[in-house]
């Protein structure tokens, strides 16, 4: 494969990549449909060499952890009202009357599903599957 076309197919896998991240945050996409589509991205793109798809594995994987440090928020809905865990959110359930106890109580016995939830939508999105 010539030089050129190969990094004009690396460059178009990359930015498949970036607009899955940026679709993923708009639309609130769940974790699965995220590796779902990225493992399309990869099929579409699989005779990069392995260099290249090494390359394009590790964008995923640092926009991926970039999600957990600023688009998501670990919480649940009680009575219909989204709480989260993280004390510097306004919505942190401490703030609103809820004890740590009660916190957990509300979580083991199933009242309250707990997981991460998209902080980039308009009303939060769970980004996992609810525990």
């Amino acid at each position: 494969m010539r030089h050129s076309t190969l990094r004009n197919k690396r460059a178009c896998a990359l930015s498949s990549i970036e607009s899955l991240f940026v679709c993923a945050e708009i639309m609130g996409m769940t974790a699965k449909e995220i590796v779902d589509a990225h493992v399309k991205i990869l099929a579409d793109h699989k005779d990069l060499p392995r260099w290249a798809k090494e390359y394009l594995q590790g964008v995923f994987d640092t926009r991926w952890k970039d999600l957990y440090k600023s688009k998501l928020v670990f919480g649940g809905f009680y009575d219909g009202v989204f709480y989260s865990t993280h004390s510097a959110r306004p919505d942190y359930y401490a703030k609103h009357g809820i004890e740590p106890s009660q916190w957990a109580e509300y979580t083991h016995n199933g009242l309250v599903k707990i997981t991460h939830y998209w902080t980039t939508t308009k009303e939060p999105k769970p980004f996992g599957e609810e525990s």
